[in-house]
């Protein structure tokens, strides 16, 4: 590929775009500058349908890959939509660390 002419990649070639894609964007929250560049420049290759799926098995949305980082609301983001139950259970959770913690510090007088 020239820096003049992008190609369209065929189908059966969009596997090594993911497997690329995949050594650049796994694992991390955020994508260099320079792997990025690199990393617009294959998938400007492809349909964007494609490309959602390569970023979504890569663990990205697209919006994330077009900022160039992950925003942490992953969490949040799950409480807020799975409802009272799970905000509870987290609570629950949390309680229940609080006590344990608080009775390995405090101090017994007698």
């Amino acid at each position: 590929m020239t820096s003049q002419t992008v190609q369209r990649v065929r189908s059966e070639d969009s596997g090594h775009v993911l497997d690329m894609a995949s050594l650049m964007l796994r694992r991390m929250n955020a994508v260099p500058i320079r792997l990025k560049i690199l990393l617009d420049r294959l998938l400007s290759t492809l349909h964007h349908e494609r490309v959602q799926a390569i970023l979504h098995q890569c663990g990205w949305d697209y919006d994330d890959y077009a900022r160039g980082y992950k925003l942490q609301v992953t969490f949040l983001y799950t409480l807020m939509y799975t409802g009272p139950a799970a905000i509870s259970a987290v609570f629950l959770f949390v309680s229940a660390i609080s006590l344990t913690l608080g009775r390995g510090t405090r101090r017994h007088r007698g």
